[in-house]
C-alpha cells in the first residue's frame, strides 16, 4: 500500500510539472478574452501574446492598454443585462472618446457611452421589456443609446 501511494504521488508531481512547463497553454486555458486582436487576456488582466487563437470562443475587447480591467468589468455588466433577452456579447470596442460598440453574437450592434452606461443600460432594459420591442427585436441591426432621451434603431432591411 505504501508503494502505491508513493508512485501515485510521484506521478501527480511529474504530470503537474510537465503541464506547467507550457506557459502559453496555461494562459490559453485561462483566457476568456482576446485583447486588441494580438493577445489573450485572463479575467485577472494577465496578457500573453497570441500564437494561435484556435477555435476558442473568446470575447474580443479593443481599447487603450490602460483599460483592460475596465473593459472586462464592462463586459460582465453589459452581458448580465442582456442575457435575459437572449443577446450574447462577443466583443466590445471602446474609442478614446468613451463610445462603446458592443458586438452581439448574431452580428447586431448596441452603441452606448461609458460615462452614461448605467443609465443607458437601464433604458435599454426598459425598452426590451416593453410590448413595442417584441416586433423590433426580431429585425434590428443596430441600437444606439448615446442620445439623451432617445433610442435610435437601424433595421436589417433599411
Amino acid at each position: 500500500m505504501r508503494n502505491i501511494v508513493i508512485v501515485l504521488s510521484f506521478f501527480m508531481a511529474t504530470s503537474s510539472i510537465s503541464f506547467s512547463d507550457n506557459k502559453n497553454y496555461e494562459y490559453f486555458k485561462e483566457a476568456h478574452f482576446s485583447w486588441n486582436g494580438n493577445s489573450y487576456l485572463s479575467n485577472s488582466g494577465e496578457l500573453v501574446k497570441i500564437n494561435n487563437e484556435g477555435s476558442r470562443d473568446l470575447i474580443f475587447l479593443f481599447g487603450s492598454r490602460f483599460e483592460k480591467l475596465k473593459l472586462i468589468d464592462y463586459f460582465y455588466k453589459i452581458q448580465s443585462k442582456l442575457i435575459n433577452f437572449n443577446l450574447e456579447v462577443v466583443g466590445i470596442n471602446k474609442s478614446n472618446s468613451g463610445n462603446l460598440i458592443i458586438s452581439l453574437k448574431d452580428k447586431r450592434v448596441i452603441k452606448i457611452q461609458d460615462f452614461k452606461m448605467d443609465d443607458q443600460l437601464d433604458r435599454l432594459h426598459f425598452f426590451l421589456t416593453s410590448n413595442e420591442s417584441k416586433k423590433i427585436m426580431a429585425n434590428f441591426k443596430t441600437i444606439d443609446l448615446r442620445y439623451k432621451n432617445k433610442i435610435a434603431i437601424k433595421y436589417l432591411n433599411g
